[in-house]
């Protein structure tokens, strides 16, 4: 170092690597070299105080704070166990932590191993939401008064989407009615069935004890005709042969109401279904 600028710059770097805090005492180096620049030791602190003045402290401060970037090569570190020189090996890694010597294609299989497992996760979650929505949803028990109606996998008269065909009286689970269907469940399985062939508990009940026996019921085969006897009864305050306890659970009281029912009387030369009360 033969100029001023360079010394300054010498300087400047001790006193960074110190912290600011250089004792002249403890180098005799710098007072020499000031002495062959001109300078007094009065001088050569009026400098060391404006260089110190230059320096931005607080950066400095951070960017010892910083961690180190993991880039960069570490040393090896040598250890000597007895005569023999061993050398522990510190592994290099990536952004990412990963060992800088893992191959890309590697870390490519492992990224979209794990995007294909958080896909299969959100699908699952998809799923049980759903099940869950569809367990939440208000069950209404409701009964077939069709003598043969369609149950089918979508809310259509088609052919081809025919699950089964249920039965008079088969209850189903309704979850929601639209458009003319019922979106239900029967047997753990999930379709639509016409809504106008279904009746409420209390409706097929009242509709079952109009009817004496089960030979009436199916010579009354028509839903139409079922519904206008069930109309029938309610507009003249009447009711079917409905025993007490049936009448407490469907009421919650036993009614005081003539009591009417549809019989089929068999004879050798015609078939009569006539109107009996009680």
């Amino acid at each position: 170092m033969k100029s001023l600028e360079s010394f300054k710059s010498f300087l400047r770097e001790i006193l960074i690597n110190n912290d600011g805090d250089i004792k002249l005492r403890e180098h005799k180096d710098i007072i020499l070299y000031a002495k062959n620049l001109g300078l007094d030791e009065r001088k050569l602190s009026k400098l060391l105080q404006e260089i110190n003045n230059t320096i931005n402290w607080n950066l400095i401060e951070q960017q010892k704070k910083e961690p180190e970037d993991p880039l960069k090569q570490k040393p090896s570190k040598k250890k000597t166990v007895g005569d023999k020189q061993t050398t522990a090996k510190v592994e290099q890694t990536d952004e990412s932590g990963k060992p800088a010597g893992m191959p890309v294609k590697a870390i490519s299989i492992i990224t979209a191993s794990r995007v294909l497992l958080a896909v299969v996760i959100v699908f699952l979650i998809y799923v049980l939401i759903e099940t869950a929505n569809e367990t939440n949803q208000s069950e209404v028990i409701m009964y077939n008064y069709a003598d043969v109606l369609a149950f089918r996998s979508r809310p259509e008269i088609k052919n081809d989407n025919i699950i089964e065909n249920i039965s008079y009286g088969t209850e189903v689970k309704v979850y929601s009615t639209e458009q003319g269907w019922a979106k239900c469940a029967l047997n753990n399985k999930h379709g639509f069935v016409a809504s106008e062939f279904l009746l409420h508990k209390k409706d097929f009940t009242e509709l079952e004890v109009i009817f004496g026996d089960s030979n009436a019921r199916q010579l009354i085969t028509k839903t139409r005709y079922k519904k206008a006897i069930l109309g029938y009864f309610h507009s003249k305050h009447i009711m079917g042969n409905m025993p007490d306890e049936t009448q407490v659970a469907i009421y919650g009281t036993i009614q005081n109401k003539e009591k009417w029912q549809f019989l089929l009387l068999i004879r050798p030369v015609d078939t009569t279904l006539f109107f009996t009360a009680e």
